[in-house]
């Protein structure tokens, strides 16, 4: 399963909710900047686009996976 996968069947089922050491209930939800390339990678480009996309996500409303394409 990939990272895009993950998220998006992660995120499909809502809040997760754990219980810390203290016994406090903790929410969890994730977003996810994920970048692909053609090619020969640019490993500090693919991580700048990454980190990007995570951007874009939290930008968009949270709990969600965007994914760009690196022209590299």
């Amino acid at each position: 399963m990939c990272l895009v996968d993950f998220g998006l069947r992660f995120n499909h089922k809502g809040r997760h909710y754990f219980k810390a050491a203290n016994g406090e209930d903790i929410a969890l939800s994730l977003s996810i900047g994920a970048a692909m390339f053609n090619g020969h990678p640019d490993y500090e480009r693919l991580i700048q686009i990454a980190d990007e996309a995570l951007y874009i996500a939290k930008r968009r409303g949270r709990t969600r996976v965007e994914l760009c394409k690196a022209s590299l």
